[in-house]
């Protein structure tokens, strides 16, 4: 991986990511270099419409290592696909920039379990436009088996709510017959926090996806006996995608209750 001159981008052969100057626009470009039917390109522009956070200092220390993660958590996108060389697609919308770090620490011991939401719709009541996410991890047993999880709520015109509080629940279980997890068909996300100028907040999110994207073996490209021996002593990672079309938010800021609707994106990756 190439960090630019200007410190401004970074390349690691198949995938760049460049800032603007004013650090209000990311540019993310993959491009996977092989030839013919497998050759895809993805170009994105991630145009900011809010303020950076971190919650506390953003910085947790695990078995000798540091993990940070900033967000970036309302912003409108643009993003464009590209394969065989042909322009197939285009599309438009409102998402989250996560910048993690680590240093000192693979990725297997940071989280055994992570929770990743984004929901994106308007307010039932006023009709304003938010984006909400929720990212979560559970650090491995040396670790204390600590849960680290953090989230916000960012709408139209009113004050950022941001999550700390929080609680994932996996229900309705099945075994993957792919990699032997135990996969939910329901998520319930129960948030608790404040907003930015200190009232207390809470927010459920009763998913129930209507779309199953992927399961993905993250080293599925490796060498099958290496792959084999890595997952049976090392680590097994994979990771699962859903959309629900028709998510329900109920917001609770005060005393006020407000209804939200739109779509969401659910990740769960496990890395035992």
């Amino acid at each position: 991986m190439n960090v630019g001159e200007d410190n401004l981008s970074i390349d690691s052969g198949i995938v760049r990511m460049t800032w603007c100057n004013e650090f209000k626009k990311i540019y993310i470009d993959y491009d996977n270099k092989f030839e013919g039917d497998s050759h895809i390109e993805i170009h994105l522009v991630f145009d900011f419409d809010s303020n950076g956070y971190k919650i506390g200092e953003g910085v947790n220390e695990l078995s000798g290592g540091k993990v940070k993660h900033s967000f970036i958590p309302y912003g409108e996108i643009v993003a464009t696909t590209k394969a065989h060389d042909l322009d197939l697609h285009e599309a438009r919308g409102h998402g989250t920039f996560i910048h993690a770090l680590s240093t000192g620490i693979l990725p297997y011991n940071v989280g055994v379990l992570w929770d990743f939401c984004v929901a994106a719709g308007k307010s039932e009541t006023t009709g304003e436009t938010f984006v909400f996410h929720i990212l979560q991890y559970l650090t491995p047993e040396k670790a204390d088996s600590k849960l680290i999880t953090q989230g916000a709520l960012i709408r139209d015109g009113k004050r950022g709510i941001y999550f700390w509080d929080n609680k994932v629940e996996h229900k309705n279980i099945a075994k993957s017959e792919v990699s032997g997890y135990d996969i939910p068909k329901n998520i319930l996300l129960t948030m608790n926090g404040e907003t930015e100028d200190g009232e207390k907040a809470s927010l459920v999110l009763d998913a129930h996806p209507d779309e199953f994207l992927s399961e993905i073996d993250i080293l599925g490209n490796m060498n099958r006996v290496l792959r084999t021996v890595v997952q049976a002593i090392v680590t097994k990672p994979f990771l699962c995608n859903w959309i629900d079309n028709n998510c329900v938010l109920k917001l609770k800021v005060g005393d006020t209750e407000e209804t939200l609707k739109g779509v969401s994106f659910h990740e769960i990756t496990y890395m035992s």
